[in-house]
This record gives structure tokens, C-alpha cells and sequence, in this order.
């Protein structure tokens, strides 16, 4: 399994964006890491069984979810991933989605990595 330390030129996250996004407030970056790493499980969970039960409605909210949170950290490749799942839902298709699922949790990964890292 590849690690974000096997690739540092990948810039996963980047966090002097989100620093600047929150003002500068290293404390409440540190805080939001700390939900994010806590919480995304959960997250992938519920948007994996929405795909399941072909609820376009919840797959639309939890991608836009998953959206604003990796926003946060400025995780382009990551939001990129997660916009796509929000606009399957958004248009009640999923057609796909199985596909830009396991895309979205293969950059969750990295992502977690690179957070992981910093706190």
C-alpha cells in the first residue's frame, strides 16, 4: 500500500490555506483535524450505504458533507471526488457511483494521512 510518506511531492492537503481560511487559529485547525480524522468513517459509511439503497437524496447530502469538510483543508483531489458523488445525487443518478465512491475513499486515505501528520 502506497503511504502520502512513499509520494511527498503529492500535495494532498494544504494546510497554510486552511490556516489562512481560519484566520490564522492554529487551535481551531488542530480542532477540526481532530472531527474530520474522528468522523469521517462514520461519513463514508452512511454515503456507502446510500449508494447501497440507491438514495439520491442522502447520497447528495453526505457527499456535500464530505465536500465542505475536505474544502476545509483545501484537499482539491478530495473534493473534486466528493463533488462528483454530490452531483450523482443531485441529479438522482447513480450510475457510477460505486466507481467515484472508491475514488473518493482512496483520497479520504491520503487525506487522513497527510492530517494525521500534522496533529
Amino acid at each position: 500500500m502506497r503511504t502520502f510518506e512513499d509520494q511527498p511531492d503529492r500535495q494532498v492537503v494544504d494546510l497554510q490555506l486552511a490556516l489562512k481560511r481560519l484566520g490564522g487559529d492554529e487551535a481551531m485547525l488542530r480542532e477540526l483535524i481532530e472531527i474530520f480524522l474522528r468522523e469521517t468513517p462514520d461519513w463514508m459509511t452512511r454515503l456507502e450505504w446510500a449508494i447501497n439503497q440507491g438514495d439520491t437524496d442522502e447520497v447528495f447530502r453526505r457527499a456535500h458533507d464530505i465536500k465542505g469538510s475536505t474544502h476545509v483543508f483545501a484537499a482539491a483531489a478530495a473534493v473534486e471526488a466528493a463533488q462528483s458523488l454530490e452531483q450523482m445525487g443531485r441529479i438522482a443518478d447513480l450510475d457510477g457511483a460505486d466507481e467515484a465512491f472508491g475514488v473518493l475513499q482512496a483520497e479520504l486515505v491520503w487525506v487522513r494521512q497527510a492530517l494525521q501528520s500534522f496533529s
